[in-house]
């Protein structure tokens, strides 16, 4: 049996490798923990392999050291071929071509990479998204955010990108400056690299969860087309499509369109395409807001004249109706008085009772006239009352003048028909016997107290007694006179 030192071990095993696989050999995998040494300027990283489903497991990985010199030769070589846009980055499938080493010091075996192959890449990334879209596809995800719809106005936005970027600047600059009153909410998350995905779907799931928020938009600044494979990552794509708020994209890319922009409610190239979008979706709205609102005005002010020129004309007739009312019930009243009067000197000498009963009835019918007119006057106050709600505050002031006159009108009535009732109080008071018989008069009865209006009604040798003011005289008839 061989004794080794380790370093005899070590050699042997690298001779080992060397001899078996070769001096070079392709590797396919995906790169891991990418990073340039500060000062030597080699670049270092994991090739990983790991099934397309299973996230951050792997199956296999293998450390790589691309030395200083082969990497600025290479990176001349694919620069000159047209691909000055190819940057190495986490998550990234490659096929390197490398030679099999083992680090004798240090016992560790490591693949030392010659050369990457950009189209390999390239299409590693069309794959990709090509198996991303499938498997949306067999899930029914691919048009379930655009089913969304875009909320009128968009004003509660949701932003998910690198807060103090270019992107977020020049998103928030526009929305500032449209005078629309924008409200963001900003989820602060690495758009490229390792972290992307999922800071991104964290950002999804916070801001989808806020019941303030209208939509959610993704943006960030321009960049080479494998920048843009972390946006058609399976995961995130998911978390677009089934996001319960539309999902608008700006990710920054002129000719590729990404699985998430495909997923998404809306795409645009840039943040400023995402945020002018924004703006004139609220414009549009706004201006529509505005012709509604003439529109209204226009036939608010339609209605209101109608109402006001139906007011005028119950107004009228209500005057006309009023006015009439009050004459008739004048004339009632004037014909009334005539007729009490008339009735009164005929009857005073007869009986005080009976025109105390006269009296008596003036006052019952001019309260009844009064009740029925003040009736009448609520019953006019109330249809005024149901015009005036019906129309505006000017047209209230016109009726409020067209009361006055009216209060005014029916002032002067009552003015009226105080002075009447008045007047017939005097002269009923007047006719009183008393007051008649204060004047000289005297009232003249038979025998068994009838009054005597007619000669014919004593004969010759009758007593009679008169009455006065003051007093009474027996006299007997001793001639009469028949006229």
């Amino acid at each position: 049996m061989k004794c080794f030192t380790v370093s005899q071990l070590n050699r042997a095993a690298q001779d080992i490798l060397i001899s078996s696989l070769g001096p070079e050999v392709w590797v396919i995998g995906e790169i891991h923990g990418f990073k340039i040494h500060a000062k030597s300027m080699h670049v270092y990283f994991d090739l990983v392999e790991k099934p397309y489903e299973s996230g951050e497991k792997y199956v296999a990985k293998v450390s790589c050291a691309f030395f200083r010199g082969s990497y600025v030769r290479w990176r001349e070589r694919i620069d000159k071929d047209g691909f000055d846009s190819f940057t190495l980055k986490d998550g990234m499938e490659v096929k390197v071509r490398a030679s099999v080493d083992l680090y004798v010091k240090e016992g560790r075996y490591q693949l030392v990479v010659l050369e990457i192959d950009p189209n390999y890449t390239l299409g590693a990334i069309e794959r990709r998204r090509l198996k991303t879209i499938e498997g949306l596809r067999s899930m029914g995800l691919l048009e379930r955010n655009k089913a969304l719809g875009i909320p009128i106005p968009p004003v509660n936005i949701g932003l998910i990108t690198s807060k103090g970027s270019a992107a977020y600047n020049d998103f928030t600059t526009i929305l500032k400056d449209s005078g629309y009153a924008f409200r963001v909410k900003v989820f602060d998350a690495h758009m490229q690299g390792k972290s992307a995905v999922q800071e991104v779907e964290a950002g999804i799931s916070k801001l989808a969860s806020m019941p303030d928020i209208d939509l959610i938009a993704i943006v960030r600044g321009g960049g080479a087309r494998t920048d843009l494979f972390y946006f058609d990552d399976i995961s995130l794509c998911t978390a677009i499509a089934e996001c319960r708020l539309p999902v608008i994209t700006g990710i920054g890319h002129e000719i590729d369109v990404s699985v998430a922009d495909m997923v998404a409610c809306r795409h645009f190239v840039t943040p400023t395409d995402v945020a002018r979008f924004l703006v004139a979706e609220t414009e549009g709205f706004w201006t529509q807001m505005l012709g509604l609102a003439e529109d209204m005005n226009y036939l608010a002010s339609r209605y209101i004249a109608s109402l006001d020129a139906r007011l005028d004309r119950a107004s009228h007739q209500i005057w006309v109706f009023t006015i009439r009312w009050i004459d008739s019930i004048t004339a009632n009243i004037n014909a009334l008085i005539r007729d009490l009067s008339a009735g009164a000197i005929k009857q005073v000498s007869d009986n005080r009772n009976l025109v105390d009963n006269m009296v008596e009835r003036v006052y019952n019918a001019t309260g009844v006239v009064f009740k029925e007119y003040r009736y009448s006057l609520v019953k006019i106050a109330e249809r005024l009352d149901r015009g005036v709600v019906l129309i505006r505050r000017d047209v209230e002031n016109s009726l409020s003048v067209l009361l006055k006159d009216l209060q005014s009108a029916l002032a002067g009535l009552f003015l009226r028909l105080g002075g009447l009732v008045s007047n017939m109080e005097g002269l009923l008071k007047a006719m009183e016997p008393s007051s008649v018989m204060k004047r000289g008069y005297s009232i003249t009865t038979d025998a068994t107290g009838n009054t005597i209006r007619d000669s014919k009604d004593v004969k010759r040798g009758d007593i009679i007694k008169t009455l006065l003011y003051r007093g009474s005289i027996k006299s007997q008839v001793r001639e009469r006179r028949v006229t």
